[in-house]
């Protein structure tokens, strides 16, 4: 895609070296890059720009009870075969609850 955006091709190893910190894309790609995103070339050099952060998704907020949590701290703990247990009781139980 990059060449779309007057970008040059990149390898897909070159593409998980940047995305690992272990090399930095050339200026042209960064700048491809940036037009892909509509963000600044330096959100994507620096970060910690207003673009940057319209960029990542927003993470959903889950909160349980402590009773739920509780449940799952133990489900966490149990043997592998009463685990799969309760995962089979959750599709079950799940399957007959209409609000799905």
């Amino acid at each position: 895609m990059l060449g779309r955006f007057d970008g040059d091709p990149a390898t897909p190893q070159a593409i998980s070296r940047w995305l690992h910190g272990k090399s930095m894309p050339r200026q042209r790609n960064i700048k491809a890059l940036a037009r892909m995103l509509r963000i600044e070339p330096t959100a994507l050099q620096y970060g910690g720009t207003e673009s940057a952060r319209r960029v990542r998704e927003p993470r959903p907020e889950y909160r349980i009870s402590a009773q739920d949590q509780h449940a799952m701290d133990a489900y966490v703990v149990l043997p592998a075969k009463k685990r799969k247990l309760v995962r089979e009781i959750i599709d079950v139980l799940s399957e007959s609850d209409p609000k799905r």
